[in-house]
């Protein structure tokens, strides 16, 4: 009887363990997706801030370098007169 009631005890302390086991698997699994979605998050919003400062930057250097060549359109042609 003794044995039997070892067993039964071993049992449940094994069925007990891999409940707990399971559950910190599902744990770890839906921690781990919220991870990625935030990441996910942040690279799109990442992605469009990017975007949006290129933009800027290639209006901003094609207006400087149209205002260059004009000036030196203009001190080309005043060398030009003289």
């Amino acid at each position: 009887m003794e044995v039997a009631n070892s067993m039964k005890d071993l049992t449940e302390h094994i069925l007990a363990s891999h409940h707990v086991r399971v559950k910190a698997l599902g744990d770890l699994v839906a921690d781990t997706r919220r991870t990625l979605n935030d990441f996910a998050e942040e690279r799109k919003s990442m992605g469009q801030s990017q975007t949006k400062y290129l933009l800027d930057f290639t209006n901003e250097l094609s207006a400087n370098v149209s205002k260059m060549l004009r000036g030196y359109h203009k001190s080309h042609k005043a060398m030009s007169h003289e």
